[in-house]
């Protein structure tokens, strides 16, 4: 335990090990018994390692879980396995379907609760710009520029949503080929800035900027209708994958983990 300055309450106090991506998503991410593979820019291997720094206080960090972690990380998707935020989306809310998306009016699914994936995913944002959960690096891994103090505070429950900002949800249909998580990434838009990251069966995309108003019917928070997406993700998350991976050193670690891989493949395929 440390003691600084709390990134969510801005005030001094003990700070805790705060995860970017909580704690309990990594279990989803294994093969078996085998270690999740962590995918950097100069090198690939599977680790135990996780993604956490001294940024929160106990009590701001008991706000995120209770805001939206607790609730949310049970319901992620295993790969090739159980998804039970999946699960409970109803055919009644089904509001248009085509052969590549479907969208659901989340507001007529009592079960699902927006309001803890809203605030799980701004949490995540959040995090992401205050730190960059690196030693070596003191710039942020994303700039929410002039929409992170309303996001601290919406995340306190002390202020509203940010102005010109649209979060939307995707869900990619069961089974999930690729149980996986990233970083938030900022991504190059002309008119808006977008960021977005996935968590196991699932993809975030924030846009903010005057120019989104006309999107803020796709929005999760702020349609009364809460709109969730349905679509194939995989070939989305390969390709960021990919790109996450090239030139980048694989370990021989890595290698074992493949072959490992492989052999729970075709040992799945003879029975």
């Amino acid at each position: 335990m440390e003691r600084g300055i709390c990134k969510l309450c801005l005030l001094e106090k003990d700070l805790v090990e705060s995860h970017l991506v909580p704690k309990a998503v990594y279990p989803y991410c294994r093969a078996g018994d085998l270690d999740p593979v962590m995918i950097r820019h100069d090198v690939i291997l599977p680790t135990q390692r996780q993604i956490y720094w001294h940024l929160l206080c106990e009590e701001c960090e008991d706000v995120l879980n209770k805001g939206g972690e607790s609730w949310v990380v049970p319901l992620l998707a295993e790969q090739m396995g159980k998804y039970p935020l999946f699960d409970l989306l109803d055919l009644r809310a089904l509001h248009a379907s085509d052969r590549e998306l479907s969208v659901y009016h989340a507001a007529k699914i009592p079960a699902i609760k927006t309001d803890k994936l809203v605030h799980l995913a701004m949490g995540i944002f959040f995090k992401a710009s205050v730190h960059s959960f690196q030693k070596t690096v003191s710039k942020p891994m994303i700039d929410l520029g002039q929409i992170q103090s309303p996001i601290r505070q919406f995340l306190r429950r002390a202020g509203p949503f940010p102005p010109d900002t649209v979060l939307m949800l995707s869900l990619t249909p069961s089974p999930v080929k690729y149980a996986c998580f990233t970083v938030p990434i900022q991504t190059k838009n002309e008119y808006a800035k977008q960021y977005f990251f996935y968590l196991p069966g699932l993809r975030f995309t924030l846009v903010t900027g005057p120019r989104t108003r006309e999107a803020k019917m796709v929005c999760l928070h702020a349609t009364p209708e809460k709109i969730i997406f349905v679509e194939d993700l995989s070939q989305e998350i390969k390709k960021w994958f990919e790109l996450g991976s090239k030139g980048a050193r694989r370990t021989k670690k890595f290698f074992e983990y493949a072959d490992a891989v492989k052999e729970i493949k075709r040992l799945g395929r003879s029975r």
